[in-house]
């Protein structure tokens, strides 16, 4: 498929969603944090109009390092989502009227319906933004010409995903724990950020720390929104949550578990918890492992040198495979440290020691002096 490149893609990206040609619509103004939209209504897309601005937040570095701070346990994560990429500016669809808008194309402002032909394809709806933006002039998906409503976008893939809710975070940090339980859940996000001259959108589809993965129609290519639009606590401006049937390729679910709760100084004894692949990945030994958690690879005072794998792998997967739906057991044998005390021990799963996934066993031990000392 042809799409503009890069230097011709930077001017068009004046253009990407800014409907300016479109009379004097009313911007609405929020001033609280993690606002959110459960009818899926549409929302203004546009950069300016009437010479009145869209409203941009001005965070202090203070207030970024803040935002950011608060999802700081959640960063070890590392995955991207097979969503695919449409370029909104790709041929042949790149000249098509945007809905119903005399004069005005999916290139120049199709961003928001492009993203949502990005979602629909992932969730397993054969759209591409030609094809969507089809639908959604026959099933009353626009209104006011080509203004999106966001509850049709989900409609049209025939049940493979529904419309969720929207946060909007246009004057404040945006809320990081509420980006990653959604996209680490399995869910990419529509999201919302400011281009050079207005409002604009990518989806997000996956995160190393705190770094996002987007797919980005604008320019027709994936990069990072860090690399693109800035610190994330100040580049977006809200997230649009659809959810859908896509089995994640690396996903669990706690089964059982057993460890003791008291040790004496110096002891060793044998523990184990229980996980249910609901993922497409196979388990396998080496590739699939417990680790150390809260924070992720810290180091276990329980480390056992003869057991574990190191210091923060305490086992890998004790099956040959696990396959989806099977129920795979990580056992290993702790080894209680010298110095007397309670402690808490976290564990989580992690593939090809990157991606952390599943949910967190949290061990509370208390360990008492060896007897004679």
């Amino acid at each position: 498929m042809q799409y503009y490149p890069a230097s011709s893609t930077s001017a068009r990206i004046t253009m990407v969603c800014i409907l300016a040609l479109l009379g004097s619509f009313l911007l609405f103004s929020i001033t609280s944090a993690d606002i959110q939209n459960d009818n899926g209504m549409a929302e203004y897309e546009f950069g300016q109009r009437g010479g009145i601005p869209l409203p941009e937040k001005n965070l202090t570095p203070q207030e970024i390092a803040e935002a950011e701070s608060v999802a700081a346990a959640e960063v070890g994560v590392n995955y991207v989502y097979p969503v695919p990429l449409y370029g909104q500016c790709w041929s042949p669809w790149r000249y098509y009227q945007l809905g119903w808008c005399s004069g005005v194309s999916i290139c120049d402002a199709g961003c928001a319906m492009s993203c949502g032909a990005m979602l629909n394809a992932y969730y397993g709806a054969n759209y591409n933004p030609g094809t969507l933006n089809d639908w959604l002039k026959a099933n009353g998906g626009y209104y006011s010409g080509c203004n999106l409503y966001w509850a049709p976008v989900a409609t049209a893939s025939g049940g493979k995903m529904t419309w969720v809710t929207s946060y909007d975070w246009t004057y404040v940090a945006a809320n990081l724990t509420i980006v990653n339980q959604q996209l680490d859940a399995g869910y990419p996000l529509i999201c919302e950020v400011r281009s050079s001259v207005g409002m604009h959108f990518v989806v997000l589809t996956g995160r190393n720390g705190s770094t996002y993965y987007i797919n980005d129609p604008g320019y027709g290519d994936q990069t990072t929104l860090n690399a693109r639009y800035g610190s994330p606590a100040q580049a977006i401006y809200g997230i649009r949550v659809y959810h859908g049937n896509v089995t994640p390729p690396l996903a669990a679910t706690y089964v059982n578990q057993s460890y003791p709760s008291t040790m004496t100084a110096g002891e060793t004894a044998v523990a184990w918890v229980e996980y249910k692949n609901t993922g497409t990945t196979t388990w396998t030994h080496s590739a699939t492992c417990l680790g150390t958690s809260s924070p992720n690879d810290r180091v276990s005072p329980f480390y056992n040198s003869a057991n574990w794998i190191n210091n923060k792998r305490p086992s890998d997967v004790d099956q040959t495979s696990v396959t989806n739906g099977q129920t795979g057991r990580f056992s290993f044998i702790l080894k209680a440290p010298t110095t007397p005390g309670t402690y808490t021990e976290k564990y989580k799963l992690v593939q090809s020691n990157s991606t952390w996934f599943g949910s967190e066993v949290t061990w509370t031990i208390t360990v008492k002096a060896a007897t004679g000392n």
